[in-house]
């Protein structure tokens, strides 16, 4: 192709008279040199005066504000059209269904599928380079290496990829805020192993009138108490023993607040109290501890390649 036509004035002219674009397919802008320059110059005098607007052609509201669709060809009223900052009128050339019909099929034209372009978006990861990642992976999440690799798992200090692992050991990484000492911590507590919070005398509690020490307050209401009891067999007071035992913070992370019970799974006794990533985090790796030793595993492995 010689020639085309000028999308501003319409008139058919030489490709050379069209300023290079190397995102067109004929590599040339839609616009020819002398239109360009000119809507340049208008653009430069609008803006002098205040107007910050794009000076794109658009197609202008019917005097009863509604707009035809060029797609669907149906009158709808502007309110069926998505807003664009940059647009004359504030408005997108093209009705919500048409629009988002379009940006899929430029989606699936440029990328193949929004999941691969989420990937490029988000991890700069090609297709092709997430397809080889999982085949080094053997198809399984590099830490329970059992169920199938579906989400990338990132450093959220440096932004780079670390591997492909399954959505609960993604989740339970990042709930255990992918800290190896929280992690670590974690194993010991499945194994029952962790070091006691730190000693040092309890606040003296109140006493009732029988003499008998009065519980320590657990920031919970009665329905939220009542639940507890039900569920885990934990009285008020039991409850604010083992509160005040671990002096109100997590027995994991030892940072958070100690608010949600944690039990076995498979005895049902009471094991702790854990902050809610803690808690998640835990439920996240089924309280298997060789999910956890994997997460260990993981993160030195990544310490490691970061250090060599």
């Amino acid at each position: 192709m010689s020639r085309k036509v000028c999308r501003d004035c319409g008139v058919e002219k030489l490709l050379d008279q069209f300023h290079p674009h190397p995102q067109m397919a004929d590599g040339r802008h839609n616009y020819c040199i002398e239109c360009y320059r000119r809507r340049n110059r208008e653009r430069y005098h609008r803006r002098k005066g205040g107007d910050l607007r794009d000076n794109r052609r658009t197609r202008p509201l019917e005097p009863d504000g509604y707009r035809t669709c060029p797609d669907c060809g149906q009158r709808k009223p502007a309110s069926e059209f998505a807003a664009r900052r940059r647009a004359s009128d504030g408005l997108h050339t093209y009705c919500r269904p048409c629009n988002n019909v379009r940006a899929y099929a430029s989606v699936d034209r440029l990328h193949g599928s929004m999941r691969n372009r989420n990937m490029l978006v988000r991890y700069g990861l090609r297709s092709e380079q997430v397809d080889a990642l999982i085949a080094d992976q053997g198809g399984r999440c590099a830490i329970c290496r059992e169920k199938p690799a579906e989400h990338v798992d990132h450093d959220h200090a440096t932004g780079e990829v670390r591997g492909l692992l399954c959505f609960t050991c993604n989740v339970g990484l990042g709930q255990l805020r992918d800290d190896l000492a929280v992690i670590c911590n974690a194993a010991l507590y499945l194994l029952r192993t962790l070091e006691p919070l730190p000693t040092g005398p309890l606040p003296e509690r109140p006493t009732l009138p029988s003499g008998e020490p009065r519980s320590a307050p657990t920031g919970r209401s009665a329905h939220a108490l009542r639940h507890v009891e039900r569920k885990y067999g934990l009285s008020e007071r039991r409850l604010a023993e083992m509160l005040e035992v671990q002096r109100g913070v997590c027995v994991i992370c030892l940072t958070g607040p100690a608010e949600h019970v944690d039990h076995d799974h498979l005895t049902g006794a009471v094991r702790g109290i854990l902050c809610s990533g803690c808690n998640t985090g835990l439920g996240s790796f089924g309280d298997d501890l060789d999910r956890v030793y994997g997460a260990l595993n993981y993160l030195l492995a990544w310490d490691q390649l970061l250090a060599a």
